[in-house]
This record gives structure tokens, C-alpha cells and sequence, in this order.
């Protein structure tokens, strides 16, 4: 009984998830998920993992996640997707006034995308953040690539 209560204790200690408060200046969660389908003529199975990290201090706040998405039907690979995402806003100057910038890189077997990539930078300024209600404006350049299993390479700058 003893063993079954720790082992009850270990898994669950880690789906554990946090949110910041005026304390908490990073948090972490990973989580791994899936499923396993047999029947007498077929097998399918599907791992979705997940990992994401953010930090939040007064001159900074980062974000980042990271997906793998992989899976199987009767020995055919049908999923191996890959997905990560990093956002930040830096507030070193004047108030209300910051820098962001973000990236995102995806590929995808199931939507035949070898790469795609989108990263960019800017400027902001906010003029109304509150806990109800947030107004800002924004001006940044985004670089857009992408290279499609089946179509050409493109790639585009954004404002």
C-alpha cells in the first residue's frame, strides 16, 4: 500500500503547474501525453510532448514553448510535427515604452512543411495597462520563410 501511495505521489507531483504572482520570477512545466490503439488488423499511436519556460522580472518578461507531436498508423509514419514559439518585451527605458521581439519555427510531416519560420522586432507603447483593459501601439518588422514539401521556397519582410 505504502509503494502504491508513492508511486500515486511521484506522478502526480509531476503534472504540477504554476502561474506567476509578485513572488514567482520563472516557472517551468513539461508534460508528455499519448496514446496507444490496437485492434486485430491495426496498430496506431500518437506522443504529443510539450515543454514550456517563462521568466517575468520588472525590465523583462520572456516566453517560450516547444511541441513534438509524433505518431504512427500500421508502420506509417502519419505525424512528426515539431513546434516552438519564444516571445519578449523589454522594458529598460521610458515608461510605458518597450522593446519586443519574437520567433516561431514550425515543420510538419502531416501538413507536408519541411520549415517555416517567422521572426521579428519592434516598438511599443502602451497607453492604458491595466488589470481589465490593455491598449497599446505597436510598430515591428517580421521576416516570414516557409518551405512547402511540394511548392517553392518563399520568404517575405512584415510590418
Amino acid at each position: 500500500m505504502k509503494i502504491l501511495l508513492l508511486i500515486a505521489l511521484l506522478i502526480s507531483s509531476v503534472f504540477t503547474y504554476a502561474q506567476f504572482s509578485d513572488s514567482t520570477n520563472y516557472h517551468i512545466v513539461a508534460s508528455s501525453a499519448g496514446s496507444i490503439n490496437k485492434t486485430n488488423n491495426e496498430r496506431a499511436y500518437l506522443l504529443n510532448n510539450n515543454i514550456n519556460f517563462g521568466l517575468k522580472k520588472k525590465s523583462i518578461v520572456f516566453n517560450s514553448t516547444s511541441s513534438w507531436l509524433y505518431g504512427k498508423q500500421n508502420n506509417a509514419l502519419s505525424n512528426n510535427d515539431f513546434s516552438t514559439t519564444m516571445n519578449f518585451n523589454l522594458y529598460k527605458t521610458f515608461p510605458n515604452f518597450y522593446y519586443w521581439g519574437l520567433i516561431n519555427y514550425n515543420t510538419s510531416y502531416s501538413l507536408k512543411l519541411k520549415n517555416q519560420l517567422l521572426a521579428g522586432a519592434g516598438i511599443a507603447y502602451s497607453f492604458i495597462d491595466t488589470t481589465n483593459a490593455y491598449i497599446n501601439l505597436s510598430n515591428g518588422v517580421l521576416f516570414d520563410q516557409s518551405s512547402l514539401v511540394e511548392l517553392a521556397d518563399y520568404n517575405t519582410f512584415r510590418n
